[in-house]
């Protein structure tokens, strides 16, 4: 007699079912949550392009200090927030 399989003795053991199951149904309306907003990514990712600048080191230690005390350590939304308010006051 032959060896039975590792799958073989699972299925015997239970703990490997192979047999076709119908799908769960879904959870009824009722019992669905509501999306949350505010959560997650956006739906719609606001056109960006990635833009390389050659700054002094000093410069950078400022904005990283700043991005971390500012912006959650977003350096790119500190650099937008800034230079949108630059360009705000500039007219």
């Amino acid at each position: 007699m032959a060896k039975p399989s590792l799958s073989e003795l699972m299925r015997e053991e239970g703990m490997l079912d192979t047999a076709n199951k119908k799908p769960e149904a879904a959870p009824a309306a009722a019992e669905t949550k509501a999306p949350v907003a505010g959560r997650g990514r956006p739906k719609t990712k606001p056109e960006s392009k990635l833009v390389s600048f050659h700054l002094p080191l000093e410069l950078i230690a400022r904005v990283d200090t700043e991005a971390i005390v500012k912006a959650g350590g977003n350096k790119s939304l500190l650099l937008v927030r800034i230079l949108e308010e630059y360009f705000a006051k500039k007219g």
